[in-house]
């Protein structure tokens, strides 16, 4: 898959989310996000870039026992994520339970 195409389908996810966060159901927060995960009701995730490192790597360790969810890594930071997907308090790390009306089974 060339590196245009990545791109395109990156940028494709992440105008879909604040539709996701409209009209599915999600979770955000470490400790709400960490318990979605160990439930299995977690279908994507979206981490900011400046989430803490020990975090980042025990909801990866969480992916690689589960295999049920996609991590999607956001390049900015937790201020402009919850501002990109209309939220009134910063978060780095939100997980995605139900992506209601948006398409997020785009191949990333």
């Amino acid at each position: 898959m060339s590196n245009r195409k990545k791109n395109n389908e990156k940028a494709t996810f992440l105008s879909q989310l604040p539709l996701a966060i409209k009209t599915g159901k999600y979770e955000m927060g470490i400790k709400k996000t960490i318990k979605s995960v160990i439930n299995g009701s977690c279908k994507h995730l979206v981490l900011a870039s400046n989430i803490q490192n020990h975090h980042r790597m025990q909801l990866e360790y969480y992916r690689k026992l589960t295999d049920g969810f996609k991590i999607e890594y956001y390049t900015g930071t937790n201020n402009d994520l919850s501002s990109l997907l209309g939220l009134k308090c910063r978060t780095s790390v939100v997980s995605i339970i139900d992506a209601g009306e948006a398409d997020l089974n785009i191949e990333a």
